[in-house]
């Protein structure tokens, strides 16, 4: 038997889409969330499930895929964004009763 999570994608850029897309072939049922409502309004046009409510696209999925840019400033790592999707998908969570399962999709280095 074959368990078809929903999917939910933090961060719809290139990495993002990819990703979601993917899973979206094989069947899934993905959200794609983002900050940028360009985006999102793109995706619905493509035929995806999009938002710009966190919230929304956390508690619409069992699986929170979280894949937003981690540039690279004054040869360093920038991970802000990285820390403020985490930041926000956590507040999403604390309204949610059931399970739910988090995947960092964006780079990062070993600490």
């Amino acid at each position: 038997m074959i368990v078809m999570y929903r999917i939910s994608i933090i961060g719809s850029g290139v990495v993002g889409f990819v990703v979601g897309a993917g899973f979206s072939e094989l069947g899934y049922d993905v959200i794609f969330y983002d900050v940028d409502r360009k985006k999102v309004e793109e995706l619905a046009a493509k035929g995806y499930r999009s938002t710009s409510d966190i919230a929304k696209a956390v508690s619409d999925s069992d699986v929170s895929f979280i894949s937003v840019p981690t540039p690279t400033v004054n040869d360093r790592m920038d991970q802000t964004q990285l820390v403020d999707a985490t930041e926000r998908v956590a507040d999403a969570l604390i309204k949610k009763t059931s399970y739910h399962a988090i995947v960092v999709k964006s780079t990062v280095l070993p600490q």
